[in-house]
């Protein structure tokens, strides 16, 4: 898998020097929570800094991120669909906490499943 550089940069108004060294040495700490939160390995982070601009360097982030499934249980089958097969308010709530369409994957033992992936 190919990897890239990722930069960006932050204006600022102009940051006095001990606010200013502090803010670099805790940007590198938030970036990387950042991206193990969202389960994105990166190689290494530098940050650079001028009284008015926060600038990070990310070296070794994957183009793509491995895909991610998920699957939700919701309500029982009978509530979560009438007798058309369409979903019930019941179905869209529990779809909508899932971040899944209203069509389920499956219904199991009278429950439905949703699936929800990441590319």
């Amino acid at each position: 898998m190919a990897m890239r550089t990722l930069a960006f940069e932050i204006g600022t108004e102009e940051l006095p020097a001990f606010d200013l060294h502090a803010a670099t040495l805790k940007l590198e700490g938030i970036v990387r929570s950042a991206f193990d939160a969202e389960g994105i390995p990166v190689g290494g982070i530098e940050v650079y800094s001028t009284p008015r601009r926060l600038a990070v360097v990310v070296e070794g982030v994957p183009e793509r991120t491995e895909k991610i499934e998920e699957v939700f249980r919701g309500p029982a089958a009978k509530i979560a669909f009438d007798a058309d097969g369409n979903p019930t308010k019941a179905a869209r709530l529990a779809s909508r906490a899932a971040r899944a369409s209203t069509r389920p994957r499956s219904s199991v033992a009278t429950r439905t499943e949703w699936n929800t992936s990441t590319p």
